[in-house]
């Protein structure tokens, strides 16, 4: 079934739900109607939201841990949570395909929206995926722009920027609040961002090939080369000149390790793997959490950490 049929059928679905006024438990129904309502769409979104607004915020994130963003689709329940939330907060940039679609079919009149990167210049396809003017490089990109600009913590402290900033708007009776949390979040990207230059802005080895073109922001700030598998998302398929690219690029320029994500299928990855003779490690674009990464007190911060050590170790 097509996406565009699909999100059709929901939306039908959604109505129906919404006119026969069935008993679907509101947003605010587990007794904290006083805080306000945020439905985020993925983690990062979530995590900076809830840094930011504290106690006088409820975080409700629609795409569940383990899912694939890219492919993700909202329910007839996720239409009406939308219904009965304040804010909507979502990436942008093409992330959640199925944005244009449902927003027209919420008719709440107090739901509140923000694209966290309206105003961010996005890295396309044409420009190889990160700028000319920048080291990196797509073996085979995919889409207008790359939408994963979270890994890059300076891009992500403006996506926070605007979540601190939508919420002022919306209660300026937290803006102390608000602010002073924005203000110690922003303490802990310039820590990080940082930590990503100091570690590895003077490598003599800069080159990297990832399964999903997901880290074009982050070569960009800290002056690696990508060479992407796969495009923007992670279920485009290379085609074979493509993929006789990145051989290539290996083998000419002394890569060691070709990068996988733990969420999405790493057959192509290891098929080249097993012809250049690299090594596969995990490098993840956080677009959401494994259950297992919950479960053990993983974070945004944490995890771009781990991010941090694996491409050390492919790099020194």
């Amino acid at each position: 079934m097509s996406k565009n049929i699909k999100t059709a059928a929901l939306l039908a679905m959604a109505a129906t739900l919404l006119l026969s006024a069935c008993a679907v438990p509101s947003a605010a129904a587990d007794g904290e109607s006083a805080k306000l309502q945020l439905c985020v769409t993925i983690y990062p979104l979530s995590h900076f939201a809830e840094k930011i607004g504290g106690e006088r915020v409820k975080i409700h994130q629609l795409i569940p841990a383990g899912a694939e963003p890219h492919d993700w689709e909202p329910t007839p329940g996720n239409i009406i949570l939308l219904e009965n939330s304040d804010l909507f907060i979502y990436n942008g940039a093409g992330l959640e395909h199925w944005v244009d679609s449902v927003l027209p079919a919420v008719r709440s009149k107090k739901l509140r929206t923000l694209e966290t990167t309206a105003g961010i210049p996005l890295m396309n396809a044409e420009e190889g995926g990160c700028g000319q003017s920048h080291k990196c490089e797509h073996g085979h990109g995919h889409g207008a722009g790359d939408p994963h600009l979270w890994l890059s913590p300076r891009n992500a402290k403006e996506q926070a920027r605007a979540i601190k900033d939508v919420l002022v708007y919306i209660d300026n009776k937290g803006e102390a609040l608000y602010k002073s949390n924005f203000l110690a979040l922003c303490d802990e990207f310039d820590a990080l961002e940082k930590q990503y230059s100091e570690a590895l802005l003077l490598l003599s080895n800069n080159n990297i090939v990832v399964a999903h073109a997901a880290f074009g922001y982050l070569c960009r700030d800290f002056g690696l080369r990508q060479v992407a598998v796969q495009g923007f998302s992670p279920d485009a398929e290379p085609d074979p000149a493509a993929m006789a690219r990145v051989i290539e690029y290996i083998r000419q320029n002394d890569v060691k390790v070709i990068f996988i994500e733990s969420l999405a299928s790493d057959k192509i990855a290891r098929a080249i793997a097993a012809e250049t003779g690299v090594d596969i490690e995990v490098l993840n674009p956080l677009e959401t959490l494994s259950g297992e990464d919950i479960a053990a007190g993983e974070d945004y911060f944490s995890v771009m950490l781990k991010n941090l050590e694996a491409l050390k170790k492919a790099l020194g």
